[in-house]
C-alpha cells in the first residue's frame, strides 16, 4: 500500500529527533502493509474523519484513501488535535 504524507506531517517528522521518527515511521510502514496488527493502537476519530494510531507519546491522524494511507499529521498527543 503506497503511503502518502501531507507537508505537515513531512515537517514534524524533519524536526522531531532522529530515534523519534524512525519509530514513528517502522510504525506507519507496519500500519501500511498489516492494519489488522496494529488493530490494539488505532482508532476511529469521533470530532473529524479518519483514524488516530498511537505511537508512544505521538499521534499519528490517518486516512485509508483508495489503495493508500495518507497521513494527515503527526504531533504529540496534547498538541495533534488542535
Amino acid at each position: 500500500m503506497k503511503i502518502n504524507y501531507s507537508r505537515t506531517a513531512l515537517k514534524f517528522l524533519r524536526k522531531a529527533n532522529k530515534k523519534t521518527s524512525e519509530m514513528i515511521v517502522s510504525d506507519i510502514e507496519t500500519l501500511a502493509k498489516n492494519p489488522d496488527a496494529m488493530k490494539n493502537r488505532t482508532k476511529k476519530l469521533e470530532a473529524r474523519e479518519g483514524y488516530r494510531l498511537v505511537a508512544k507519546k505521538y499521534r499519528v491522524l490517518y486516512d485509508f484513501e483508495d489503495e493508500a494511507l495518507t497521513i494527515y499529521k503527526i504531533g504529540h498527543r496534547k498538541d495533534v488535535y488542535r
